[in-house]
């Protein structure tokens, strides 16, 4: 009925990503966020929240990888959505601010 294009569809995409990362399963998780970002980068915009939350969440399964360089990769860019689109005094600004500052130290950049 919505389509694969619809942003429900990429919603549905997040949450089953979210269930495998929380299972451990990193490259299923990976599959299906990336297909949930490419879907809201297409319909929602590349400055929306709801993508910037998805480029989060691809971020923190490259961290549970022990990936932190390309997680850094995503934080930054979901920082620099949120501080456009959110402000730098709303608090989802802040907690990426600390998820990047961890994965530099982790990384020991």
């Amino acid at each position: 009925v919505l389509g694969e294009s619809h942003p429900d569809y990429a919603t549905t995409l997040n949450n089953i990503g979210l269930v495998y990362k929380n299972k451990g399963e990193y490259v299923k998780a990976l599959e299906y966020y990336h297909k949930c970002e490419r879907i809201q980068a297409t319909v929602l915009g590349e400055s929306h929240p709801d993508y910037a939350t998805t480029l989060n969440n691809i971020g923190l399964v490259y961290k549970n990888k022990g990936e932190y360089v390309k997680a850094l990769e995503y934080y930054h860019k979901c920082e620099r959505i949120q501080a456009t689109v959110l402000g730098e005094s709303h608090p989802n600004y802040a907690l990426i601010l600390s998820m990047i500052e961890k994965a530099k130290a982790m990384s020991n950049q």
